[in-house]
């Protein structure tokens, strides 16, 4: 109907599931059904009376290419586009990082915690072979974001997938915790639809490929990243692994998306449980980061790791004991608020001696075993 109301002479649309059905009756409703012809086909296989002049699709799936409509819509732009005519999307872009992302690990570390009392090793090995959509933040990313692949949507004859390798230079300190995978779009020429880490929302979101096991790494050092795309019996299946100097992670492969992050409009495109539990403890975790990492000297993050372990351990067990005496004495406002300052503290002792909180919650999974 947009492209009726912009004047087009002749639409078709066409779409093979039963909502052409409905498409017609709208059309009738807008008294546009003399200019639009709704054809309840396949696209791969639909023959138009004339040539068009502009192909329009949405065949961009999680990561850019999940779909496997792509197919359909290549053969559609051979058969039924004239010789020098338009195709909307014009070419898609994959584009992949190394990330930490704690809150996504905490999810995952989930089955770690014997639910019941249980052993679930094998759940816990099935859901890191999975690709999940996420929000991805900037300061997540571990090093510089690089191109995987282009399909040319008005150009190629036809898609297989793509399997492609890169050096990564790593940027700082911390542990990478899988791949994040997201795309740019080039609708036409001049407009282009970007979903990368701190583009306004999309959704899309950013997808992301957790690693068997975490790798460590330092500002300098690198990483051997292989993402691939195919489709397997009309599923989207992606593969990836990752090496390093010192270690290589078991391959992963998916076979079913799952979502990670419930979202909302009310924290402005962000996960919700990014506002509570542990991603109000992601989110301390990033910003301790950032207060140590940035130029800023006169952070009290800063003031307390530059004191070392004399200064901020004396902060601990100043704010462990000002817990226990809030416990013993000052009611349950006055406790919430100094558990907090000791979480806070122990954050930073963490940070100081070199921690990450996974080895923590590593040790605490042991322990029930």
């Amino acid at each position: 109907m947009m492209a009726w109301a912009a004047g087009a002479n002749r639409v078709f649309a066409i779409e093979r599931d039963k909502v052409a059905e409905l498409a017609t009756a709208i059309m009738r409703e807008n008294r546009c059904s003399e200019v639009v012809t709704v054809l309840g086909d396949d696209a791969a296989r639909v023959e138009l009376p004339e040539p068009v002049d502009v192909l329009v699709s949405e065949c961009i799936g999680s990561g850019g290419l999940g779909t496997t409509q792509i197919g359909a819509v290549l053969e559609t732009r051979k058969r039924c586009v004239r010789p020098g005519g338009i195709v909307i999307p014009k070419s898609t872009t994959v584009v992949m990082a190394p990330v930490e992302s704690v809150l996504t690990e905490l999810y995952l570390k989930f089955w770690r915690s014997r639910p019941g009392g249980f052993a679930y090793d094998p759940a816990e090995i099935w859901a890191r072979d999975q690709m999940y959509t996420v929000v991805l933040r900037p300061e997540e990313l571990m090093g510089p974001p690089q191109d995987l692949f282009t399909l040319r949507y008005d150009l190629a004859e036809e898609y297989h997938g793509f399997s492609i390798e890169h050096t990564v230079p790593l940027t700082r300190r911390g542990t990478v915790h899988g791949i994040g995978v997201w795309f740019r779009c080039q609708l036409t020429d001049e407009v282009a639809l970007d979903t990368s880490p701190g583009e306004p929302l999309t959704h899309w979101y950013q997808c992301y490929l957790p690693l068997r096991e975490g790798i460590r790494v330092d500002a300098g050092d690198s990483l051997v990243v292989s993402v691939g795309h195919r489709y397997c019996s009309e599923e989207s299946v992606w593969d990836w692994t990752v090496r390093s100097n010192s270690a290589s992670t078991k391959p992963g492969r998916q076979t079913t998306l799952m979502s990670v992050s419930k979202m909302s409009a009310g924290t402005a495109g962000r996960p919700e449980s990014e506002n509570t539990g542990v991603g109000v403890v992601a989110s301390l975790l990033e910003t301790i980061r950032q207060r140590v990492d940035g130029e800023a000297t006169s952070s009290y993050t800063r003031w307390l790791l530059d004191g070392g372990v004399d200064r901020y351990g004396a902060k601990v067990l100043e704010e462990a004991n000002e817990l226990v005496r809030a416990a013993s004495a000052e009611g349950r406002d006055r406790t919430v608020e100094e558990a907090a300052d000791l979480v806070y503290h122990l954050f930073v002792l963490l940070r100081g001696q070199g921690i990450e909180l996974e080895d923590v919650t590593n040790e605490l999974g042991r322990r029930r075993r």
